[in-house]
């Protein structure tokens, strides 16, 4: 129930106070559940709201009295006030304080609690498992974390670029600095790279400079494939259909690798070049399909990213067509573009599917997961997110969805008929975000915190009746780096690069 409260300290004319504590009939303390509510719900009226440590009583009846909480104490403010418990003895509640001569201050004030008041409610919690982050952005904020620093030196990160604000921000608490803002890592410095592949400055480390390898593993295993398919003669069509920077630094890192005696031997076109020629789509004036001359001559196998039309990425011989997919990219995207070149082409030399990466698909669809069981959806962000489009995007059809960038941003006008709210996150978002509005939200009435999320797991390799292709030992799992069953060897165990 909302009762007046009043206080003997003075509230300025156009002010409104929020006491910080306050006592409200048989409760003698209570504590505000959250300033930072009221202060939103001011601003939104119009009206700045500042917090304060003050004496003031609030009482059950609509009658604050003549006297303040203290005896023979005048009232120098009023407002009104609401107090509930949660739990065991905790008391919280909502008060709101102006100018007794102030009524639309004192209205203003009347206002916001009533409307936190309507939002007390049970209430159902729903968030992620991992937050936004994926896998290769959380190895490399461990990563930094275990090495510390070197004496007289600067721990200094490369391979940052695209992992979002949030991942900069928490390198910065841990005292790293990217290479992209304070340059090439000097002697003496911990140089950690990751979960980007290394560029060629990352490779041509300085002396005297430790490097830590954190390159995330789908990225390795992508590096990995890459190197096979151009060792067997192929141009590799490396699916992108966002050009990211981890497509530009793979692309980068493959051209760079010195061609082998196997490609090198393909050049002479002897290798198959026979039967691939009829199914490239070549026409007898010695053109594609896609119209890119082709003159019989092979060239040093080369990594091409894919086209915004598929159908217009130039390949430069036709006969020899490998295909991959960029880390960190939704999948069936990617795979399109693949199968682009196979109508195209007639033939297409594939990435190996154990190597491919679902983080992109696993946060879409936890994102997906969560707003399925909720009345609302909260989108933690910073301001003008350049994120929060899209994954206010994943959520299904008719899901209401509120970006937030603060806990002031919460309206009691959405949570009123919202018995089961999720909380999810931008990659740029502050990373306590998500936390202070599940904190914030878990003060307005009883309620239970669950976590959702999906991660695609590879399944171990089925064994036949001979005992073939062989089964995963007992204890490994499928799932770990290296782990390919039956299959050859998967590209996740290409040792780390050297500096």
């Amino acid at each position: 129930m909302v009762g007046r409260i009043v206080s003997a300290e003075e509230c300025g004319p156009g002010e409104i106070l929020i006491p910080l504590r306050f006592s409200h009939g048989p409760r003698e303390r209570v504590t505000c559940a959250e300033t930072g509510l009221l202060i939103g719900s001011a601003a939104r009226n119009g009206w700045k709201a500042t917090p304060r440590e003050m004496r003031a009583r609030a009482f059950p009846e609509d009658s604050p009295g003549t006297r303040g909480p203290c005896a023979d104490a005048p009232v120098r403010s009023t407002g009104w006030a609401v107090s509930y418990e949660l739990g065991t003895g905790l008391r919280l509640g909502f008060a709101a304080l102006a100018d007794p001569a102030d009524h639309a201050a004192v209205a203003v004030a009347r206002r916001i609690v009533e409307e936190w008041t309507a939002a007390l409610r049970t209430r159902l919690l729903v968030t992620t498992e991992k937050g936004a982050l994926c896998e290769g952005a959380r190895g490399l904020l461990a990563a930094v974390q275990r090495a510390g620093s070197t004496p007289g030196g600067r721990t200094v990160v490369a391979g940052s670029e695209g992992c979002g604000l949030t991942v900069t921000d928490e390198l910065h608490r841990l005292g790293a600095l990217r290479t992209v803002d304070a340059g090439p890592a000097r002697p003496g410095d911990l140089k950690v790279v990751g979960p980007l592949p290394p560029s060629p400055a990352d490779r041509a480390a300085a002396p005297g400079v430790t490097v830590v390898d954190a390159v995330c593993e789908h990225h390795r295993a992508t590096s990995g494939e890459l190197a096979r398919l151009t060792r067997q003669g192929e141009h590799v069509v490396l699916a992108a259909p966002l050009r990211t920077i981890a497509a530009q630094r793979l692309r980068e890192g493959a051209e760079e690798a010195e061609p082998t005696e196997e490609a090198e031997a393909t050049e002479e076109g002897g290798t198959g070049d026979e039967a691939r020629r009829g199914e490239a789509g070549a026409t007898a004036d010695g053109r594609t399909d896609a119209g890119h001359a082709y003159d019989g001559e092979r060239a040093r196998p080369r990594v091409v990213l894919s086209a915004p039309d598929p159908a217009a990425t130039p390949v430069p011989d036709p006969r020899r067509i490998g295909f991959a997919l960029v880390p960190g990219q939704a999948l069936r995207p990617a795979l399109a573009v693949g199968e682009v070149l196979r109508a195209r082409f007639g033939h297409v030399v594939p990435q190996a599917p154990r190597t491919y990466c679902y983080e992109a698909d696993d946060r879409r669809d936890t994102v997906r997961c969560v707003a399925a069981l909720v009345d609302l959806l909260l989108i933690a962000a910073r301001p003008d997110d350049p994120e929060a489009a899209d994954v206010a995007s994943w959520a299904p059809p008719g899901t209401p969805v509120r970006t937030v960038t603060s806990v002031r941003d919460l309206d009691p006008g959405w949570l009123r008929a919202a018995g089961a709210v999720g909380v999810v996150e931008t990659v740029h978002a502050p990373r306590p975000l998500a936390e202070q509005l599940l904190c914030a939200l878990r003060k307005l009435g009883p309620s239970d915190t669950v976590r959702r999320s999906v991660t695609t797991r590879r399944a171990p390799a089925p064994v036949l009746p001979d005992g073939t292709p062989g089964a995963p030992a007992p204890d490994s799992s499928a799932n770990a780096p290296g782990a390919s069953g039956g299959n050859p060897p998967s590209a996740f165990s290409i040792p780390p690069f050297s500096p």
